[in-house]
Protein backbone atom coordinates (compact mmCIF):
# COMPACT_ATOMS: atom_id res chain seq x y z
CA UNK A 1 0.00 0.00 0.00
CA UNK A 2 1.91 3.06 -0.97
CA UNK A 3 -0.48 6.15 0.63
CA UNK A 4 0.17 9.81 0.87
CA UNK A 5 -0.90 11.27 4.01
CA UNK A 6 -0.95 14.98 3.73
CA UNK A 7 -1.21 16.94 7.38
CA UNK A 8 -1.86 20.64 7.85
CA UNK A 9 -2.64 22.82 10.87
CA UNK A 10 -4.48 25.67 11.35
CA UNK A 11 -3.98 27.96 14.51
CA UNK A 12 -7.00 29.80 16.44
CA UNK A 13 -4.78 32.97 17.47
CA UNK A 14 -1.43 32.68 15.40
CA UNK A 15 -0.83 36.71 15.76
CA UNK A 16 -1.04 36.23 19.29
CA UNK A 17 1.49 33.17 19.47
CA UNK A 18 3.58 35.33 17.14
CA UNK A 19 3.33 38.07 19.30
CA UNK A 20 4.06 35.75 22.58
CA UNK A 21 6.90 34.48 21.03
CA UNK A 22 8.81 37.91 20.02
CA UNK A 23 7.76 39.32 23.66
CA UNK A 24 10.13 36.29 24.56
CA UNK A 25 12.74 36.93 22.15
CA UNK A 26 12.86 39.97 23.41
CA UNK A 27 12.97 39.59 27.25
CA UNK A 28 15.15 41.82 29.03
CA UNK A 29 16.29 39.83 31.98
CA UNK A 30 17.50 37.63 29.43
CA UNK A 31 20.15 40.13 27.36
CA UNK A 32 22.49 40.22 30.10
CA UNK A 33 25.56 38.37 29.71
CA UNK A 34 28.25 37.18 32.05
CA UNK A 35 31.57 38.89 31.95
CA UNK A 36 33.10 35.49 33.47
CA UNK A 37 35.36 34.03 31.01
CA UNK A 38 34.65 29.97 31.10
CA UNK A 39 36.73 28.75 28.25
CA UNK A 40 38.25 31.11 25.77
CA UNK A 41 36.91 28.50 23.02
CA UNK A 42 33.18 28.52 24.40
CA UNK A 43 30.80 31.09 23.44
CA UNK A 44 28.08 32.98 25.75
CA UNK A 45 24.62 32.24 24.84
CA UNK A 46 21.62 33.24 26.43
CA UNK A 47 18.24 31.23 26.74
CA UNK A 48 14.04 32.06 27.43
CA UNK A 49 11.35 29.73 27.41
CA UNK A 50 7.91 30.24 27.65
CA UNK A 51 4.95 27.53 28.10
CA UNK A 52 2.25 28.72 25.57
CA UNK A 53 -1.41 26.86 25.26
CA UNK A 54 -2.01 26.85 21.60
CA UNK A 55 -5.21 25.41 19.82
CA UNK A 56 -6.35 25.15 16.42
CA UNK A 57 -7.97 22.42 14.16
CA UNK A 58 -5.52 19.48 12.19
CA UNK A 59 -6.48 18.08 8.87
CA UNK A 60 -5.44 14.42 7.99
CA UNK A 61 -5.84 13.55 4.35
CA UNK A 62 -4.96 10.54 2.65
CA UNK A 63 -4.21 11.04 -1.63
CA UNK A 64 -7.13 10.15 -3.92
CA UNK A 65 -9.64 10.21 -0.59
CA UNK A 66 -12.43 13.12 -1.12
CA UNK A 67 -12.28 14.82 2.63
CA UNK A 68 -9.86 15.81 4.53
CA UNK A 69 -10.48 14.95 8.59
CA UNK A 70 -10.65 17.81 10.91
CA UNK A 71 -9.26 16.97 14.22
CA UNK A 72 -9.90 19.91 16.95
CA UNK A 73 -6.37 20.76 19.55
CA UNK A 74 -5.53 21.86 22.24
CA UNK A 75 -2.02 22.13 23.60
CA UNK A 76 0.36 23.76 25.19
CA UNK A 77 3.51 24.20 23.83
CA UNK A 78 6.84 24.95 25.15
CA UNK A 79 9.28 27.16 22.77
CA UNK A 80 12.88 28.36 23.47
CA UNK A 81 14.97 31.13 21.90
CA UNK A 82 18.32 30.98 21.96
CA UNK A 83 20.95 34.49 21.70
CA UNK A 84 24.65 34.24 21.25
CA UNK A 85 26.14 37.72 22.33
CA UNK A 86 26.65 39.48 19.20
CA UNK A 87 23.17 39.00 17.67
CA UNK A 88 19.47 38.54 18.30
CA UNK A 89 17.29 36.00 19.44
CA UNK A 90 16.31 33.07 17.63
CA UNK A 91 13.26 30.87 18.00
CA UNK A 92 15.38 27.27 18.08
CA UNK A 93 12.51 24.98 18.96
CA UNK A 94 9.16 24.50 19.82
CA UNK A 95 7.87 21.17 21.87
CA UNK A 96 4.41 19.68 22.45
CA UNK A 97 3.81 19.14 26.26
CA UNK A 98 0.87 16.41 25.13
Amino acid sequence: MNNHLNISAVLDEPILLTEIIEKLASCKQANKFSREIIHPEWRSINAASAEVFVSGTIALAVKNNTAPVSIPFNSNFFFTCIREKKSGFKLEWGLSLS
